[in-house]
């Protein structure tokens, strides 16, 4: 099985958090609702949404389950290969 190269592990938090903040918002939704489903307190989907802190793994796909989105739309450089980032 091929290892990912480390740097393909790395994501802005800040992109990531407007993602949140965009889908949560498209589905009318509180940062409490969003927090409550997702088994997370809102001051930590807070901390996330403003880039203030990584989304861990386990929050990041109950994120995504509750705003009835993929993981990767919320990572934006999941959406790209390693290759694709560094001609960019």
């Amino acid at each position: 099985m091929a290892r990912l190269p480390v740097d393909a592990l790395t994501y802005d938090r800040r992109a990531v958090g407007s993602h949140l903040r965009r889908f949560r918002d498209a589905r009318a939704m509180t940062q409490s609702d969003v927090a409550w489903h997702a088994g997370i307190t809102q001051a930590a989907l807070s901390n996330y949404e403003n880039g203030k802190r990584d989304v861990p793994l386990p929050s990041l796909l109950s994120l995504a389950r509750v705003l009835e989105v993929s993981p990767i739309e919320l990572v934006p450089e999941l959406q790209s290969t390693p290759q694709d980032r560094e001609s960019g």
